[in-house]
C-alpha cells in the first residue's frame, strides 16, 4: 500500500479503497464465539484506520468540519480499544508479576496513537486561523504538547522566520476546481458559495507574520500556477529570485493543492543550504508518509547503526565530521571507531544520532520532542539518510547477483554479539509519558549529589549475594531476573541485602513464573528474610534502566510503601551488564531506585537515581546460596542461549575468565576462600558432563572445606571421605608432582633415622612443632592474596596441595613417631637380673673401699627424665640424704635405679645422648 519512495506525495484515495476493501473482505470470516475477541480487535484496526484517513483527504482539499469529524472519531475508537487491550494483560501477581514482562501494547495500536498525533498536529497548523479565535496560543501550544510527539509547526516556522530574516513563509492552497470549496471555518452544510475566481482562487491556509503579502501575491500565483506540474513531478524545492522587485522565493508541493512559499525580501543563494532543508524537511512531515512508512519493520533504519557503516569503511571516523544545522544553530561532533558520536561543544558522548539530535535540538527549542536523527544529522556536510539508502541500494544489488531478494527486515547490524544499540537518553528530555513511547529507552541515572540531596538510606550487600548474581547473569545470553532479600535496619536506616535467590524461568512463563515466586516466598519466610529489591540483566547493554525499568520499579516501591512509615521497607533494584562491549574485562553493576514524579505532574515518569552500595565478605556462604547456584547451573545447561565458557569472548579471553574476572575485579574482601569457591562452582566440565556425586568432608576437620556444590545432592553429613577420592577430586596436573615430593621426603627421613641402626651418639630424632606454632603457620599459609589471573590457577592449585599435605605429612610423622618410641624401647629397656654375670668378670679378692670415703664415687648411668621428672627430681634434691650403696652395686652397675619414681619408659622427644660406662676402672 504504501508507495515505493517514501518522498513521494502519497495517494490516501487508493490507501482508504485497499483498507476498506479488506475490512468488507475479512468481517464476515469471524464465525465461531472464540474468535469475537479477535473480530474486535479487528475491527477498530480497520475503522481507526480508516478514519484516519479520510481526514488526511478531507484536510487536502482544506475542510475544516469534516477533518475534525473524522479526527475525534478515529481518537474516541483509539481509547475504547485501549480499555480492550487493557483488560486482556495478564493479572499481577505478587511483588516479581513484572518479572514475567507482560506483553505491552499492540504495534500497531501505538502506530495508529503516533498517526493520530502527527495529523493533530498538521490539523492545527491547517486551520490555525480558525482555531486561534476560539482559544489562546498557550492553550493552543498545550494541547499539541499533550499529543506526546506531534510537533508544533508554527512555533517551528515561527522560529525560522526570526533566524532567517524571512519576510514571510505561506501555506497557499490552490481552490481552483474544487467543486464544494467554502474556505476555511464552520460552514452551514446546505450553504453554497460561488467558486472563487482570480487571486482568490489561491487563498493563504497559513501565513506568519499573519499579514499577508498581498504584493507579492500575484508573483506567488504565477509561480505556483505555471510550474505545479514540475512540483509534482521533480519533487524538490524550487528556487527563484525576481528582480523586478528584488523578492527571493522558495518553494515545495506538500499536497496535491498546497505549497510552502518562503518569500525574502532579499537575494538568496539557492546553494543555502539552512533554508533549503528547512522547506523540505517541513514539507515531508506534513505529508506524513514517514508515519506510514514506519508500518513497514525496521524500515526507518533502526537495524543499521552508525557502527555497521563504520565497520564496512562507509563513514570513515574522525573530528568534526558529523554536523547538525537547525535554525541557524551549527553543532560538531566527533564520530569515534565505534560508531558513537562526541560533542565538540560539551564532550558528552551520545549512542545514535537520534540522541545527539535531540540534545542539539533540545538547547535550541526546548520544546522540541523527536531528533529525527539520520534526516538531521550529516557526516561531511551529507545528511546521513543519503548513506544509509545508499547502503541499502548497495546490499540489495549484491543480493540479486546471487538470486536472492534483499528484505529490509533481515537487515540488522552486522555484530552478531547481540541486540541493537539501544538509544540513551537524559531524564530531563523525556518528556511526559505516552502511549507511543518506547519502552526499550534507556534512561541515564541522577546522583543524589546533582540535585543537592543525600541518599536517603545506605546498602549493605553480602558478598555471597553479589556472587550468585555475577553467577546467574554470565550463565546465559538471554535477560535474567531474581529476588533480593535481606533485612531493612530502622535505626541505622541501612539496608542488609543478604541473599540473592535467581528466578529460574522464562520471562514468558506465567504458569512456572508464579510457582517460582510462591517457592521463593517461601524459603524468605522460613530464613526469616524480607523483601529488599530485585535484580536484572541487560546483557549486552549498559546497566541502566529502561523507561519499562522505571515504571516497574516504581510500582514495586509503592507495594512496599505499606500503610503508614512504621511499616516502610525500601525496595532497589540492581541491573549487571555481563557482556556490554566496552565496559572491560569485568562486569557492569549500578543500582537504582525511582524518585516518583511531583504530584501536580502526575503524567511524568518517574526519575531514575544511582543508589551506592557496598559490599562486605561474608563470613562463610549460606548453605541456601550453594543450592541455587548448583539449581541455577542446571537449569541453563541444556538451554539454546546458554553461555559455552570455552567460547572465545574477546581476544583470547575466554567466557569462563571472564566470569572469574567479574567476581574478582571488586573490594579485595570479595577474594575470601569463600567467593573463590563459588566461582569453582561453574566449571565447564559442569555445564558440559553429567555431574559427580561426592560426600561432604568430614566435620573434624581443623578448617572448613566447602564442598562442590555442583555435585551436591543432599544436606552436608559427617561422612569422612577417603584420602584417595578427595585427592583425585583436589588435585588435577600437579599430582604426580607433590606424590613424588612427598615420596622423597619420605626416603629422606628414613635414611636420617634407620629403625635398626641409630647410634647411642647420634643426633636427636626430628621435633614436631608446637602445636600453636604450626595453627600460625597454617593460618599464613591459607590467607587469601590478590593474584594475577595467569597465575591465578596455579595459585588455586598451590592451596589445596598445602591441605593435603599437611593432613599427610602430620599422619606420617606420627607413625614415624610411634614407631621410633617402639624401637627406642626395645634398645633401651632395662636388662634381665643374670646380664652382669655373662658380661662381666670381677676378682673374687676384690674389696671394695669403705662405703664414706671419696676414694671412689659410683657413676650412675644417665638416663633420661621428663619434664615432670626433672622438677620432682630438683624438689627432693633439698632433702636429699647421701644413700650409702649396697655393695653389690658395683658388681651389679645396672641395677634398679635408687629412685623408684623414675619412669621405666623413657620418652623419645626428650632422649641425650647415653654416656658409656668405664668398666676398666672397677678393676
Amino acid at each position: 500500500m504504501v508507495g515505493s519512495s517514501m518522498d513521494r506525495l502519497m495517494n490516501f484515495d487508493e490507501l482508504l479503497a485497499h483498507v476498506t476493501d479488506i475490512s468488507m473482505n475479512n468481517s464476515r470470516n469471524f464465525h465461531h464465539p472464540l474468535l469475537t475477541p479477535l473480530k474486535t480487535s479487528f475491527t477498530y484496526e480497520c475503522d481507526i484506520l480508516m478514519h484516519l484517513l479520510r481526514s488526511q483527504i478531507e484536510m487536502q482539499f482544506w475542510r475544516f468540519f469534516p477533518s475534525l469529524l473524522h479526527l475525534h472519531d478515529a481518537h474516541t475508537k483509539l481509547n475504547t480499544w485501549h480499555a480492550v487491550v487493557q483488560s486482556k494483560e495478564t493479572k499481577k501477581y505478587g511483588f516479581g508479576s513484572n518479572f514475567l514482562k507482560s506483553s505491552p501494547l499492540p504495534p500497531l495500536y501505538q502506530w495508529l496513537w503516533q498517526a493520530k498525533a502527527a495529523f493533530v498536529s498538521k490539523y492545527s497548523l491547517y486551520f490555525h486561523e480558525t482555531l486561534a479565535a476560539q482559544s489562546s496560543p498557550a492553550d493552543m501550544k498545550g494541547l499539541i504538547s499533550r499529543q506526546g510527539q506531534a510537533c508544533d509547526y508554527v512555533s517551528k516556522i515561527q522560529s525560522f522566520q526570526r533566524r532567517s530574516d524571512a519576510a514571510s513563509v505561506c501555506l497557499v492552497f490552490e481552490a481552483a476546481g474544487v467543486e464544494d470549496y467554502q474556505g476555511a471555518g464552520y460552514h452551514h452544510p446546505q450553504e453554497s458559495l460561488s467558486p472563487p475566481k482570480g487571486l482568490d482562487s489561491y487563498p493563504a491556509i497559513f501565513s506568519y507574520p499573519p499579514t499577508k503579502p498581498l504584493d507579492r501575491w500575484p508573483s506567488i500565483v504565477m509561480r505556483v500556477s505555471d510550474r505545479s506540474n514540475e512540483f509534482t513531478l521533480m519533487d524538490r524545492v524550487v528556487h527563484f529570485f525576481d528582480q523586478q522587485i528584488g523578492s527571493t522565493y522558495f518553494l515545495c508541493r506538500v499536497e496535491p493543492r498546497i505549497t510552502i512559499v518562503v518569500i525574502f525580501d532579499t537575494k538568496k543563494s539557492e546553494k543555502d543550504n539552512y533554508i533549503k532543508d528547512f522547506v523540505y524537511d517541513l514539507a515531508m512531515q506534513l505529508r506524513g508518509n514517514k508515519v506510514f512508512q514506519n508500518l513497514k519493520p525496521k524500515s526507518t533504519g533502526r537495524g543499521l547503526t552508525l557502527k555497521t557503516l563504520v565497520k564496512e569503511r562507509v563513514l570513515q571516523p574522525g573530528e568534526g565530521l558529523m554536523t547538525i544545522n537547525y535554525l541557524g544553530n551549527k553543532f560538531k561532533g566527533d564520530l569515534l571507531p565505534d560508531g558513537r558520536i562526541k560533542s565538540q561543544e560539551t564532550s558528552k558522548i551520545f549512542g545514535t544520532p537520534s540522541a545527539w539530535a535531540i540534545y542539539c535540538k533540545k538547547i535550541v527549542n526546548p520544546d522540541k520532542k523527536s531528533g529525527c536523527g539520520w534526516a538531521s544529522v550529516r557526516y561531511r556536510g551529507k545528511k546521513l539518510d543519503s548513506y544509509k539508502n545508499n547502503w541499502y541500494r548497495q546490499k540489495r544489488i549484491e543480493f540479486e547477483k546471487e538470486g536472492e531478494a534483499l528484505d529490509e527486515e533481515e537487515m540488522t547490524d552486522s555484530d552478531s554479539d547481540g541486540p541493537h544499540e539501544q538509544e540513551i537518553v537524559e531524564f530531563e528530555l523525556i518528556g511526559n509519558r505516552h502511549p507511543n513511547h518506547d519502552m526499550n529507552t534507556m534512561v541515564e541515572l541522577t546522583s543524589f549529589q546533582s540535585i543537592g540531596r543525600m541518599q536517603p538510606f545506605t546498602v549493605t550487600m553480602s558478598s555471597s549475594a553479589m556472587a550468585m548474581i555475577d553467577i546467574h547473569a554470565h550463565l546465559t545470553t538471554s535477560e535474567v531476573v531474581g529476588y533480593l532479600a535481606g533485612q531493612w535496619d530502622v535505626t541505622n536506616h541501612n539496608l542488609i541485602v543478604s541473599h540473592a535467590m535467581p528466578v529460574r524461568c522464562r520471562l514468558g512463563d506465567g504458569e512456572k513464573g508464579r510457582a517460582v515466586e510462591q517457592a521463593l516466598y517461601a524459603e524468605m519466610e522460613k530464613l526469616n528474610l524480607s523483601l529488599v529489591g530485585w535484580y536484572h540483566t541487560h546483557p549486552f547493554s549498559p546497566p541502566l534502566p529502561s523507561l519499562r525499568d522505571i515504571d516497574s520499579q516504581l510500582e514495586y516501591e509503592m507495594k512496599m510503601k505499606g500503610s503508614n512509615d512504621a511499616s516502610y521497607t525500601p525496595c532497589i533494584g540492581i541491573i549487571v551488564s555481563p557482556y556490554v562491549r566496552g565496559g572491560g574485562q569485568g562486569m557492569s553493576a549500578s543500582g537504582f531506585w525511582v524518585m516518583p514524579p511531583p504530584e501536580h505532574k502526575p503524567q511524568e515518569y518517574g526519575r531514575p537515581m544511582s543508589i551506592q552500595f557496598t559490599i562486605v565478605q561474608d563470613a562463610f556462604i549460606p548453605k541456601e546460596a550453594l543450592y541455587h547456584v548448583r539449581d541455577t547451573v542446571r537449569f541453563y545447561k541444556d538451554s539454546p542461549d546458554s553461555v559455552v565458557f570455552t567460547d572465545i569472548f574477546q581476544d583470547r579471553f575466554t567466557y569462563w575468565d571472564k566470569l572469574k574476572t567479574a567476581i574478582r575485579l571488586l573490594d579485595k574482601p570479595r577474594t575470601s576462600p569463600e567467593v573463590v569457591n563459588s566461582i569453582r562452582v561453574v566449571d565447564p566440565d559442569v555445564l558440559m558432563e553429567a555431574p559427580k556425586t561426592v560426600s561432604p568432608p568430614s566435620t573434624q576437620m581443623p578448617e572448613p572445606v566447602h564442598p562442590d556444590v555442583s555435585a551436591l545432592e543432599a544436606p552436608p553429613s559427617t561422612e569422612v571421605v577417603d584420602a584417595s577420592v578427595e585427592k583425585e577430586r583436589l588435585l588435577n596436573q600437579e599430582r604426580l608432582l607433590n606424590q613424588e615430593r612427598l615420596l622423597n621426603q619420605e626416603r629422606l627421613l628414613n635414611q636420617e633415622n634407620p629403625k635398626a641402626h641409630r647410634s647411642p651418639s647420634s643426633p636427636p630424632p626430628y621435633k614436631p612443632p608446637s602445636q600453636e606454632h604450626l595453627n600460625q603457620e597454617r593460618k599464613q599459609d591459607q590467607q587469601p592474596e590478590y593474584i594475577e589471573d595467569p597465575v591465578y590457577e596455579q595459585y588455586q592449585h598451590s592451596q589445596q596441595m598445602k591441605e593435603y599435605q599437611y593432613d599427610k605429612k602430620h599422619e606420617y610423622m606420627h607413625e614415624m613417631q610411634e614407631d621410633y618410641r617402639e624401637e627406642m624401647i626395645d634398645e633401651f629397656r632395662p636388662p634381665p637380673p643374670n646380664y652382669h654375670q655373662h658380661h662381666f668378670t670381677v676378682s673374687s679378692s676384690y674389696e671394695p673401699p669403705p662405703p664414706l670415703n671419696d676414694h671412689y664415687k659410683h657413676d650412675e648411668p644417665k638416663i633420661l627424665h621428663t619434664a615432670e621428672d626433672r622438677v620432682l627430681e630438683s624438689q627432693s634434691e633439698e632433702s636429699h640424704i647421701p644413700v650409702h650403696y649396697p655393695e653389690s652395686l658395683a658388681r651389679d652397675p645396672w641395677a634398679t635405679p635408687s629412685h623408684p619414681d623414675v619412669p621405666q619408659q623413657v620418652s623419645v622427644g626428650e632422649s641425650e645422648p647415653m654416656q658409656p660406662m668405664d668398666v676398666d676402672s672397677l678393676s
